[in-house]
């Protein structure tokens, strides 16, 4: 590709913002939501035609491809296997972080920063500012 190619390009990315920005009836969701299905297509359509290509090795009893990213030796279904399980973990992980032994008026008075003076004085006193709570034996 050389500059007046890319410059071209540029030019016509351009014209279609411009199109959608410029229109008072089209919202920025509207926007989006069409550039989105644009690229969503875009890739269904891709990925039809790597379907074909295998049909066509399948018939020469060749190896079919599979997809993975250029600039990863790892396949489509490898890398929505680990990303499965990396959602499974953030998932259990969000489970645990929300089991609070705090009530409602603990929370309310954490967040409005009412702590009981006394308390905080000694810890300061006795930890200074770094004064970590003890964390409970089941973490």
């Amino acid at each position: 590709m050389n500059d007046t190619y890319d410059q071209q390009r540029r030019g016509r990315l351009s014209v279609v913002v411009t199109d959608y920005l410029g229109d008072e009836e089209v919202s920025a969701e509207k926007f989006c939501t069409e550039l989105t299905e644009e690229i969503r297509d875009w890739a269904n359509y891709h990925r039809d035609q790597l379907n074909k290509a295998n049909k066509v090795l399948t018939h020469f009893n060749s190896d079919k491809i599979d997809w993975c990213h250029p600039e990863s030796s790892v396949s489509k279904n490898k890398q929505r296997e680990y990303n499965m399980k990396e959602q499974s973990y953030y998932d259990k992980r969000a489970r645990l972080d929300a089991i609070s032994t705090a009530t409602d008026k603990d929370w309310t008075d954490f967040w409005k920063g009412d702590a009981a003076d006394d308390e905080f004085e000694m810890m300061l006193s006795q930890y200074g500012y770094e004064y970590t709570p003890p964390i409970p034996k089941r973490y």
